[in-house]
């Protein structure tokens, strides 16, 4: 099973970095109405021969735990299809099925060429780097739970950050975090940077405090440590930020570790627009803000609930 679960994670990684840049650039004409795509590629000949080998493999001969894979893809992808109006024969859904569950076995093993990966994922119709990881995060549930799934998907959401395709912003942040990371992690700087990286960049809406608790506690951080490297992180980048709503809106989600209400966001986006015209810098106004929240009860409520985390993680 452990095997099984590491080729998951090491080819699913590497098949959703390339949908990060082809598929969200446009790469992919489809009519959502019909299994028609044209996939833009100047040799078609090896997906063609692929395509074929997939329309003759079996599933009668996987093993019941491999079996439990395959079904999870089938009917992850279902869904995903239905919510985006793509209507396909069931011959068409059991074709790209195949596709799916090929592709981590035979990538991680070496036996699928790059341009050939890419060509794959954008004959599988995701449309944006949320669409891969959302049928992603419907497999791994129905194979390992609620709690498991999410906290697999936030590794891969990590895995797949490819720092030789950020931009320049992106990529001056993603340096200062890996320095950071070096000293605190030596040989696993690079995973440990990736996932500091998730955590800071105003996501955590999209997982459970669980999930971020493990991860903070993955990156053997304190929650007081944590938010003190986010704050000061924000703070020396706070010039980046556009709107002083996307300030409000980082802090919250590294603060306290949730998605801000409306109506408190419009709020503090006020307060934070008075203090710029009154000619406060945004790292100022990150200051502010932070020491507000480091301040309040619920940041108090959230320590206890993360000490209590870590210590039953530690029996």
């Amino acid at each position: 099973m452990r095997k099984n679960f590491l080729k998951f994670i090491i080819g699913m990684s590497v098949s959703l970095s390339f949908l990060l840049g082809p598929i969200t650039a446009g790469a992919v004409e489809t009519d959502t109405n019909t299994t028609q795509v044209a996939i833009t590629v100047n040799d078609e000949t090896e997906f063609k021969s692929f395509l074929d080998k997939m329309s003759k493999f079996d599933v009668i001969t996987l093993d019941e735990e491999d079996k439990k894979i395959y079904d999870a893809f089938k009917t992850s992808y279902s869904k995903y299809i239905k919510t985006k109006n793509i209507t396909l024969i069931e011959q068409e859904l059991t074709l790209r099925t195949n596709l799916m569950f090929n592709l981590f076995n035979d990538f991680s093993s070496g036996e699928i060429s790059i341009p050939l990966l890419e060509q794959s994922v954008k004959y599988l119709q995701a449309e944006s780097h949320d669409d891969a990881l959302n049928v992603l995060r419907d497999v791994y549930v129905s194979l390992y739970g609620e709690q498991d799934g999410e906290f697999q998907t936030f590794l891969v959401e990590a895995l797949i950050i490819n720092p030789n395709i950020l931009s320049e912003k992106d990529k001056k942040v993603y340096d200062k975090i890996f320095s950071i990371a070096k000293e605190r992690y030596q040989e696993d700087a690079e995973e440990g940077t990736k996932i500091m990286c998730v955590l800071l960049s105003g996501r955590n809406g999209r997982y459970n405090q669980k999930t971020l608790f493990s991860m903070i506690s993955f990156l053997r951080y304190d929650l007081t440590e944590y938010t003190n490297f986010a704050v000061n992180t924000l703070k020396e980048f706070s010039e980046d930020f556009e709107e002083t709503s996307d300030i409000v809106d980082s802090l919250y989600s590294n603060v306290l570790l949730r998605k801000v209400d409306e109506e408190v966001l419009k709020f503090w986006t006020s307060k934070a627009n008075e203090m710029i015209k009154e000619g406060k810098s945004k790292a100022d106004v990150v200051d502010i803000l932070s020491k507000e929240m480091i301040g309040s009860g619920e940041y108090k409520d959230l320590q206890a609930k993360y000490i209590e985390f870590t210590t039953i993680a530690d029996e």
